[in-house]
């Protein structure tokens, strides 16, 4: 016998206010460019393993920072990541709100 599904598994997440919406699309606004050039740092094969540690260390302090700026934890951007990619209609939330505040 399957165990017991709990309330929240398998059904829609709670739901998100516009203002948390217009925070995570800030948030992702500005970590995009960040997440895009430490691809390519780390992407790079003159890269040693000491500098790979500073620039993983560096882009965490900077993701902190973004994410410091607008009030989400990296607890919370994960969630409403995870949620951007799962439920299309808080996607699209997210990319109009993108869109109205690039």
């Amino acid at each position: 016998m399957p165990p017991p599904m709990g309330p929240a598994q398998g059904q829609s997440s709670p739901a998100v206010s516009q203002a948390e919406v217009r925070r995570f699309s800030a948030a992702v606004t500005q970590i995009k460019p960040l997440n895009e050039q430490i691809h390519h740092d780390l992407g790079a094969k003159s890269v040693s393993a000491a500098q790979r540690e500073t620039l993983m260390k560096q882009y965490g302090a900077k993701v902190q920072a973004v994410l410091s700026a607008h009030h989400l934890t990296v607890q919370d951007y994960g969630a409403l990541m995870n949620k951007a990619q799962t439920d299309p209609a808080f996607a699209q939330q997210v990319e109009a709100a993108i869109k109205a505040h690039p």
